[in-house]
């Protein structure tokens, strides 16, 4: 009978072990969720997708106003030497632009930026999308004029994934 007794609290013992793992897993996982609006990963989160688990971080500020090709040499720049601690930012196609633009209450003031995105369009590989913070337009730019000056200058704002 005392072996029975021995076996049980044994059994217990090793539930409540398994119990107390389980709810330090539970909280761990709820305390690393990622928010809209949270500062995280060397920017601020303005996009977690339906798992919570993956989403998009933008850059504190904009980089200043450049032209297209010069934001997408700042893309390789930053990759080499960082941005906030992390090697993978990069200019956001039109999308990501304009999910950016629905949350950008939570980035910064960027009601008054005109932002390059990295989409090209379809119909002239000459021409990139930008998007204007003003008044949510999506607009269509010509990456240079054709006499071996640069197109025009847009502000760019970085982001990565996570």
């Amino acid at each position: 009978m005392m072996k029975h007794f021995a076996k049980r609290g044994i059994a217990r013992l090793w539930m409540v072990v398994l119990l107390a793992w389980l709810s330090m897993v539970t909280v761990s996982a709820v305390a690393s969720a990622v928010n809209i609006g949270d500062v995280y990963g060397g920017g601020i989160v303005f996009y977690v997708d339906g798992t919570g688990e993956h989403g998009l971080i933008a850059n504190t500020s904009a980089s200043g106003k450049t032209d297209w090709f010069e934001a997408v040499a700042d893309t390789n720049y930053t990759k080499k030497y960082g941005l906030n601690g992390y090697h993978d930012w990069f200019v956001p196609n039109i999308e990501q632009l304009e999910q950016l633009y629905l949350n950008r209450n939570v980035v910064s003031d960027l009601s008054y930026y005109e932002i390059w995105s990295s989409t090209v369009t379809d119909y002239h590989q000459d021409y990139a999308l930008s998007l204007d913070f003003r008044r949510g337009e999506t607009n269509s730019q010509k990456l240079h004029n054709g006499w071996g000056s640069s197109g025009p200058r847009r502000y760019v704002w970085f982001v990565r994934a996570f």
